[in-house]
């Protein structure tokens, strides 16, 4: 049964991403490619609002303008508009982030400013990342997709001999914990109402009346570039810090320095 109040229109998306998005879903010259696209439109308005696991086709039928019937005519089930809305998202939302700094030769650099994007993305539009997030869970070949552009950063950046990991996968799986928690914590920065400029302000309180603890505020911090890979373009160095004996030295300055 269709919900009473149906989601209104697509969540905002930044501009870049919003017209990737929808030239991947403006349809073809025929009539069941315009459906098709319609209905994944649908479904990505029902997903954010619901969630994937809650949805409904007959929401997804509503939203659409269409009939239950229709959607199983274009798709046998729910779990294959799922995989649908998957290969679009993955076709423009990942793609684009991933081309916004291809032209970048660094790997570092690059595995920075991919990383960062995503997190971006998590301030700017948390609807869209939440959803990304659980996407990726309900639909491997998402994830799967995702992961090739940081995989192949890091095995440029271990020829380039920016890296040093012990072992690919566990690196990977470093990578992607990593983005994925501080995506979930700039969306909840983000929907707390907490201010993305300006590292020096007064930490303002949570939901609770306590304010925010040091590692919340620098993420905040963090996000509050709007150009988050041309900033990330200019190469910085982080302070460094005492090594402890025995610890495991993931790369070295050029020069010779610590």
């Amino acid at each position: 049964m269709g919900d009473a109040n149906p989601p209104v229109g697509l969540p905002p998306l930044p501009p870049g991403l919003a017209a990737a998005f929808a030239a991947a879903t403006s349809g073809g010259r025929g009539k069941r490619e315009r459906t098709q696209s319609a209905l994944v439109r649908a479904a990505v308005q029902v997903f954010c609002a619901r969630g994937v696991a809650q949805a409904t086709v007959q929401e997804v039928a509503q939203v659409a303008g269409m009939t239950a019937a229709t959607v199983y005519n274009h798709f046998a089930s729910k779990e294959a508009l799922v995989a649908e809305v998957a290969v679009v998202l993955a076709q423009s939302l990942c793609r684009a982030i991933a081309q916004s700094h291809a032209a970048v030769a660094d790997a570092a650099q690059r595995m920075a400013i991919g990383q960062r994007r995503y997190i971006w993305l998590a301030a700017q539009s948390p609807p869209w990342a939440l959803l990304l997030l659980e996407m990726a869970s309900a639909s491997p070949g998402l994830l799967e997709y995702i992961q090739k552009y940081p995989l192949a950063d890091l095995r440029a950046g271990l020829r380039q001999k920016r890296f040093t990991v012990p072992n690919e996968a566990v690196a990977m799986d470093a990578i992607n914990g990593i983005c994925t928690m501080a995506m979930r914590r700039g969306v909840r920065c983000r929907t707390a109402g907490w201010p993305w400029r300006g590292r020096h302000r007064r930490r303002p309180p949570n939901a609770r009346g306590r304010r925010p603890r040091a590692d919340q505020q620098r993420t905040v911090s963090a996000l509050s570039d709007t150009e988050p890979a041309e900033s990330l373009s200019r190469s910085s160095r982080a302070p460094t810090r005492p090594r402890r004996a025995g610890s495991v030295e993931h790369s070295r300055n050029p020069k010779g320095g610590p």
